[in-house]
């Protein structure tokens, strides 16, 4: 009987499962508030850039020459509670309303393009809702440009 109970308690129980490690959910998300914050269309080209990976996107080709050239790290995929295609549309349409205010009307109608066509537009209607409104807003500028 002794036997028996020391066996048992010589099998420490281990993790079910994997433990997934939060780095990779923090560089995403460091990479989404780096978004934000930003002022400068090209570094957040790269921070649209980064998401799409995060989000499973394929990367849509550079906009007029405005990213820079880096490598491509494909990350694992990550499974959370945040939603990387959410933070991905919200990302891109801040850098539309940039690029927007700035007048690069062809890179603001590539970015909402992303948005409207990129998206379910039932699960994302919120997204998908202001990428129309851009995009309607940046035709309007392209008619009554001189």
């Amino acid at each position: 009987m002794l036997l028996v109970c020391a066996a048992c308690q010589s099998q420490l129980p281990g993790p079910s499962r994997p433990v997934m490690p939060t780095t990779a959910f923090m560089t995403m998300w460091n990479t989404y508030q780096r978004c934000l914050s930003r002022h400068d269309l090209g570094e957040m080209m790269s921070d649209v850039d980064h998401l799409s990976v995060w989000a499973g996107e394929t990367a849509a080709p550079p906009s007029l020459g405005l990213r820079r050239m880096h490598p491509r790290v494909y990350a694992p995929p990550v499974r959370t509670a945040a939603d990387p295609k959410a933070m991905l549309a919200d990302c891109t349409l801040r850098a539309a309303h940039l690029a927007k205010d700035q007048r690069l009307l062809a890179i603001a109608e590539d970015l909402y393009k992303r948005v409207t066509e990129g998206l379910s537009h039932e699960r994302y209607a919120y997204y998908v809702g202001e990428a129309k409104a851009g995009l309607h807003d940046v035709r309007q500028a392209q008619i009554s440009a001189p």
